[in-house]
Order: structure tokens, then sequence, then C-alpha cells
């Protein structure tokens, strides 16, 4: 994610769907933990749903929610202290 970019996203696209009701994040500490708040949304087929919103994960943080079936899932860093944001893990489950 780049340094210069004022909210920093990763995006997930899956040839398939996919069923996820769990997210763990994981942010690598070695660069200082710069991400403040976050939100995690996966895509419906025309727009983008929030699935969960936090803040800090720390070294790492597991978000439940409802079952959902998608084809793509977007983490958004929506605000960060200085440095650029290091994501280490971006897991989804379903179980």
């Amino acid at each position: 994610m780049p340094n210069s970019d004022t909210t920093p996203t990763l995006t997930l696209t899956f040839d398939q769907a996919i069923t996820t009701n769990r997210i763990v994040l994981r942010e690598a500490q070695q660069f200082g933990g710069s991400v403040q708040t976050y939100k995690i949304e996966s895509w419906d087929s025309s727009a983008w749903k929030v699935l969960a919103t936090d803040a800090y994960p720390g070294v790492v943080r597991t978000l439940r929610f409802p079952a959902e079936t998608t084809t793509k899932l977007k983490l958004t860093v929506t605000a960060r202290s200085s440095g650029a944001p290091s994501v280490q893990g971006f897991e989804f489950y379903h179980d």
C-alpha cells in the first residue's frame, strides 16, 4: 500500500464465488502498526457492501459477521498514523 495514498485499499478477486463469515486481519508490527481504522467490504455484483468496520487491529484481529457469498473482498484503511500501513495477513474463513 503506497505511503502517499490517503485511503489505501487491498482488493482480493476470486475466480469463483466464496462464502465467508470470518476474516482475520494481521498487521505487520515490525513497521510500527500504522492502521488506526479500517473497513472490510464484499462485492454483491453491483456495489460494495460493508461487512465490518473496526479500529486498530493490533497484531491480529478476528471479525465475525453473517455469512456472505462474494467474488471480491476489499480492505480499506480509513485512518492511519504516520507511515504506510503494512498488512501481513488478510484471511477469510467460513465456519
